[in-house]
């Protein structure tokens, strides 16, 4: 059940009604909240409900031990589980493979135990909330949950279960137990959040995806240089508006709900340099490899061999976390080389002698000017071109595609309008959010009868706007 159907618009009038009714008794409040989270996950497989209980309890457990224990072995051992639990649904089949033809290389013919494992929906996400609960227990940052209702709905709540926001657990738990998740804040942002989500996932990505990207992309061959570039910054506009467009149509439903949610995408195009883009793109994950990984294995207070190091290797995992193949490794390897790139040079340009203040002054706005443009220019296009390896069905294919753009073979028919939608989409990328508080703005301005039929309009037009097939969402596959 997708977020876009109408199954689950009636699923969420059902619980939206019975979530406000409930709050006055916070026991049969919480219960139904955790009900509904299993039930919207059963739709998919009741199977992925039991992996997901066996989850909670395991962890619940653990975050006691944890607690009493202190001892840090004792947490090594735990999130081995849970990342072994992950490993064994996710990255088995590609283990065995690689195993195999590592073998094969060297004229050693092996044939491993064979899996038909079906992979549970949401599983990266939910053993990541899970990880940050008992690594926060050790920390001390946090005590255990009192409650395991409190806790069972932490890792299942329905809005947040498939592809994030990866919530904190104190951010989410101290809103249940302090009552903050009692009341609607910002109504009108949280519908806005939802329209704006569904027109980027129904309309832009999914007629993109269909139309250019998709087409592309399974053969280059077939197309001219020109539709070969077209498709790659097709890509970045999917994959954005896909990601980005869950997670608004998440925050905005979990806030009708009553809950915050974290912040996860930040106008990531906007970016200056790949460690920018980072700070932008997929925030509550990135944050999540920065305290948990990127830190732990010494962060910035490390010789610059191991800082090098310690980047290269989040990079890597968070290319293996999105997915078990070999196109997801080489996309992590290659944002692992720009960010040390640009971690060396910021090193670099530390130790070199600052520019005298008259220098500097003498420095045109013009030129500042262009040297933005030229980082945010040089930052796109790097992201671009690693978007290639992250969308393509193999590293083979990958480069297929960028020896069709090198022909510079642009002969054959050359369809301009989806150039002028790519630049659109950038352009709005840039003035989206004005537009968004101007929208609001004027909501908040007329009757509130006239907002629900301003609402409904947009949403018909919306629905009206999509194609008949609308592809699954992106991440649901990581």
């Amino acid at each position: 059940m997708q977020f876009f159907s109408f199954d689950f618009f009636i699923f969420f009038l059902v619980v939206f009604s019975l979530n406000w009714f409930l709050k006055k008794w916070p026991l049969f409040w919480r219960l139904f909240l955790l009900f509904a989270s299993y039930l919207f996950y059963s739709f998919w497989s009741l199977n992925f409900v039991f992996v997901l209980i066996a989850i909670t309890v395991f962890n619940f457990v653990s975050g006691e031990i944890v607690w009493r224990m202190d001892k840090k072995w004792i947490l090594w051992i735990i999130v081995a589980i849970d990342i072994s639990i992950l490993g064994i649904y996710k990255y088995y089949d590609f283990f065995r493979v690689s195993a195999e033809n590592f073998l094969a290389f060297f004229g050693i013919h092996a044939n491993f135990l064979f899996l038909t494992i079906i992979f549970p929906i949401g599983l990266s996400f939910y053993i990541l909330r899970a990880i940050s609960y008992n690594i926060d227990i050790f920390r001390r940052e946090i005590r255990p949950s009192y409650s395991f209702l409190d806790f069972a709905l932490y890792i299942a709540f329905f809005p947040q279960l498939f592809s994030g926001p990866i919530s904190r657990p104190k951010d989410f738990l101290e809103q249940l137990e302090n009552g903050d998740a009692k009341n609607i804040s910002e109504f009108h942002g949280h519908c806005a959040q939802i329209l704006s989500g569904l027109f980027k996932k129904l309309v832009v990505s999914s007629y993109l995806s269909i139309e250019i990207v998709d087409k592309v992309f399974a053969v280059p061959q077939n197309y001219n240089s020109f539709m070969a570039i077209t498709a790659v910054y097709a890509y970045a506009i999917v994959i954005y508006c896909d990601f980005s467009g869950y997670s608004d149509m998440a925050t905005g439903i979990a806030g009708l709900l009553g809950f915050k949610s974290p912040l996860n995408f930040d106008h990531p195009y906007r970016a200056q340099n790949i460690q920018d883009f980072w700070r932008r793109w997929h925030i509550s994950l990135s944050t999540w490899f920065r305290d948990y990984l990127y830190i732990p294995l010494g962060g910035m207070k490390v010789p610059n061999w191991r800082l090098y190091l310690n980047i290269m290797i989040v990079m890597l995992v968070s290319g293996l976390w999105h997915g078990a193949s070999s196109t997801f490794l080489f996309w992590g390897f290659l944002h692992g080389i720009g960010s040390i790139i640009y971690r060396a040079r910021q090193i670099r340009n530390k130790a070199k002698i600052k520019i005298e203040l008259v220098n500097r002054k003498i420095l045109a706005k013009s030129q500042k000017f262009f040297s933005k443009f030229w980082s945010w220019f040089a930052t796109f296009n790097f992201i671009c071109f690693a978007w290639i390896f992250f969308r393509a069905e193999s590293i083979g294919i990958g480069f297929d595609l960028i020896s069709k753009i090198l022909e510079f073979d642009f002969s054959g028919i050359i369809d301009f309008k989806w150039l002028y939608i790519i630049f659109i989409c950038l352009f709005f990328f840039f003035i989206g959010e004005d537009v968004r508080k101007k929208f609001l703005s004027l909501q908040e301005n007329i009757p509130f009868f006239w907002q629900i039929i301003v609402g409904a309009i947009l949403f018909i037009l919306i629905i009206m706007l999509a194609p008949d097939v609308v592809p699954p969402f992106i991440y649901f596959g990581f």
